[in-house]
């Protein structure tokens, strides 16, 4: 079932970048990165409150719409950098480490701190802070 379960996750993703691509060049990224993430945040609330196979099909769906936030999310961040987008490009870069953390911390939350329906609540922590930044945090100021 595992194999299965990843196996779809990533066809969701190719799925989503293969019809994203399309769209990226009819909508703006601001509003294409909003779409995504609520409906990503959706998707791991509603895993938290459904139980079953649904629960797991809800995650694998996310590949959806994890496809489509790196292409919009990073020319969000350096658009309007000017003479400072090398260095702004530099830290977005480096910002990836959160994949680093985020796993072990989920780790840490689903056999020490409550079980896995707490664990998933920083994933949809994670969605929600993205789509505040495709809100309003990625202007420049």
């Amino acid at each position: 079932m595992g194999a299965v379960l990843v196996s779809s996750y990533w066809f969701g993703s190719l799925v989503g970048r293969l019809v994203g691509i399309p769209l990226l060049l009819r909508f703006h990224n601001r509003g294409m990165l909003i779409g995504v993430c609520a409906a990503a945040v959706a998707l791991v609330v509603a895993s938290i409150l459904t139980t079953g196979e649904a629960a797991l099909w809800l995650i694998v769906l996310c590949g959806l719409c994890n496809s489509i936030m790196w292409p919009v999310i990073f020319p969000l961040a350096i658009n309007g950098l000017g003479q400072f987008t090398k260095q702004g490009s530099s830290y977005l870069i480096m910002a990836i480490v959160g994949g680093a953390i985020i796993p072990p911390l989920m780790g840490w939350l689903a056999t020490d701190g409550g079980g896995l329906r707490v664990a998933f609540v920083v994933p949809a922590l994670c969605y929600a802070y993205l789509l505040y930044y495709a809100v309003s945090g990625y202007r420049v100021r």
